[in-house]
């Protein structure tokens, strides 16, 4: 290329002619999902609605049509299900997740 070409490339780019997009960076399925047990293991709001009792079980649920993400978390007296928002970074790095919602102890 020649540099009057790759100048005009540049003055494009700049001006806002030619878009640029980034990639946003994916973790690995296996971080990903350790991202989400660590973001139940710190939460407030299910140590709350467990009473304090410690977690016996967890299991994935899956992900629903809407792309919130179900778990099971069980403590010796309660079995409740919460669910998880995926929240995409706005610049590249990894999914956080938010809870959605947490349902009451059976």
């Amino acid at each position: 290329m020649t540099r009057i070409g790759k100048s005009l490339i540049m003055a494009l780019i700049l001006g806002g002619a030619l878009p640029v997009t980034t990639a946003r960076a994916a973790l690995h399925p296996y971080h990903d999902r350790v991202a989400q047990i660590e973001m139940l293991l710190a939460s407030e709001k299910l140590a709350h609605a467990l009473d304090m009792a410690p977690i016996e079980s967890l299991l994935l649920l899956g992900m629903g049509p809407t792309g919130k993400i179900g778990w099971s978390v069980e403590s010796e007296a309660c079995k409740l299900t919460i669910t998880l928002i995926p929240v995409p970074p706005s610049m590249p790095g990894p999914t956080n997740y938010k809870i959605d919602d947490i349902s009451a102890c059976e």
